[in-house]
């Protein structure tokens, strides 16, 4: 196999498994989601506020290590599918976005 078809097949392997990542991740989201709707509404608030006060307890300690922050960012984004998510906690879950690798 020439170089030019093995990158040339290396590309494809990797946009299709950028692909499969997408979609796995779009189709597990709605899950999560209705989920979530389906507990009963005090589980769930109960559920929130745990969730909600680790995942900043975990944020803060990112600030000071980067590899937390992974893990803070995934955290702060199933904050979002909770309806109890008002706008402080929005606001707080799309602060932890990922960041960009350092070079």
């Amino acid at each position: 196999m020439s170089r030019k078809q093995r990158r040339w097949l290396v590309g494809i392997v990797a946009f299709v498994a950028g692909v499969s990542f997408v979609v796995f991740w779009i189709w597990r989201r709605p899950a999560e989601s209705a989920a979530l709707q389906r507990m009963a509404p005090d589980d769930r608030a109960l559920l929130f506020q745990r969730t909600y006060d680790a995942t900043r307890t975990l944020c803060d300690a990112a600030r000071t290590d980067d590899a937390l922050h992974e893990r803070c960012a995934s955290w702060a984004e199933f904050l979002l599918d909770f309806p109890e998510c008002d706008a402080a906690c929005r606001e707080f879950a799309t602060s932890q976005a990922p960041r960009a690798p350092s070079r």
